[in-house]
C-alpha cells in the first residue's frame, strides 16, 4: 500500500496448514500418478489369473496357523505385549504441512483516469465559463445587497424628524413608495 492508500498488489495465493498423517504424506502425487499408470498397462486377465493363485496359498496358510496355534496357546501373553509395543511404534505424531495455491487476481483501478488533450482543454474552457459566471453572480449579489441596504437606510430616515420637516408630505409620500416598490421588484427578482 502506498502513501495515498492504493493497494498494489504483486502476487496472490492461499496459504493454508493442514495435519497430515505420515500414511497421506507418504502417498504423494507421485505414487498416486504411478499406481494409475501402472493400473492402465495391466489387464483384465492378469487380474482373474493373480486372484486365483492367491485363493490356494491363502487355504494352506490358513491351515498352518491352525497348527501354531494350538502349540503356542502357552505363549499367547507375549504375542499380546509384543503386538501392544508394535502399535504404540507405529503410533506417530500427525505433522502439520503448508499448502500453498496461486489465486489468479485481476486489477481494477477504481481513481480517476487521465484526461486527454481534448478533454483537458474542453474542462478547462467549462472551468473558465463557471469562473466568469460566479463573478457576474457576485457583482449582482453585491449590487443588490447595496441597493437594499440604500432602500432600508431611506426608509428609516424618512421617518426621523430631521428630514421630515425638509421635506413636504407629498416628497416623503413619493419618495416612501419609490422605496417600497423598489423593494417589492427587489425581492420578486432576487428569489427567482
Amino acid at each position: 500500500m502506498d502513501e495515498s492508500g492504493i493497494l498494489n498488489l504483486v502476487n496472490v495465493e492461499l496459504v493454508l496448514e493442514k495435519t497430515v498423517t505420515d500414511e497421506e504424506l507418504e502417498e504423494s502425487t507421485l505414487s498416486k500418478l504411478g499406481s494409475t499408470i501402472s493400473k492402465l498397462f495391466t489387464g483384465s486377465d492378469e487380474k482373474a489369473e493373480g486372484a486365483s493363485e492367491e485363493k490356494p496359498v491363502s487355504s494352506d496358510e490358513s491351515g498352518k496357523e491352525g497348527e501354531e496355534q494350538k502349540t503356542d496357546a502357552g505363549e499367547q501373553p507375549n504375542k499380546i505385549e509384543e503386538e501392544k509395543v508394535n502399535t504404540t511404534k507405529t503410533d506417530k505424531k500427525p505433522k502439520v504441512v503448508v499448502v500453498k495455491e496461486p489465486i489468479t487476481a485481476k486489477e481494477e483501478r477504481l481513481g480517476v483516469l487521465p484526461l486527454g488533450e481534448g478533454q483537458l482543454q474542453d474542462s478547462l474552457k467549462k472551468i473558465e465559463t463557471l469562473n466568469v459566471f460566479d463573478q457576474k453572480k457576485r457583482r449582482r449579489e453585491v449590487a443588490l445587497n447595496a441597493l437594499e441596504s440604500f432602500v432600508f437606510d431611506a426608509q428609516n430616515k424618512l421617518h426621523t424628524d430631521e428630514y421630515q420637516k425638509a421635506a413636504t408630505k407629498d416628497e416623503v409620500a413619493q419618495i416612501k413608495n419609490t422605496c417600497s416598490e423598489v423593494c417589492y421588484q427587489h425581492y420578486r427578482y432576487s428569489y427567482s
